[in-house]
């Protein structure tokens, strides 16, 4: 009978001692949840911050493109405006000389290959 209650005292105390244990694993784990979702808040916040952050970078490639697309326009439209030019001076020197304005039919055609070139380097042709 003394050795019943040894037994039944031993059993309660290994039951105790595994009851600590077991808060102490709760304790633990409700650190680690709270630990988990602060880090995916803070990971949503961060990710919301780079999509802002993306989409303002995006906006500002468009905005230059539109820049670039809008000089190139510009730099088309002074070539062919000088291109004009040069052709009616041509035109001009020819009635004026008789047909013998060779010299501005010379600045036409080394014109020409320059135009091309200003619109190839700007990247509008």
């Amino acid at each position: 009978s003394s050795e019943v209650v040894t037994s039944v005292s031993s059993f309660g105390n290994v039951l105790s001692a595994l009851q600590a244990e077991l808060l102490a694993t709760n304790a633990k784990l409700d650190i680690l949840s709270r630990q988990i979702t602060t880090s995916q808040a803070t990971s949503r916040a961060e990710a919301q911050t780079i999509a802002k952050h993306v989409d303002t970078l995006s906006a500002k490639v468009d905005a230059h493109k539109a820049a670039v697309d809008q000089s190139h326009e510009e730099i088309r439209s002074i070539v062919a405006t000088l291109s004009d030019d040069l052709t009616a001076l041509s035109l001009q020197s020819k009635a004026v000389v008789g047909g013998e304005g060779q010299g501005i039919d010379m600045a036409v055609a080394e014109a020409s290959p320059a135009s091309s070139e200003v619109l190839r380097a700007s990247g509008a042709e």
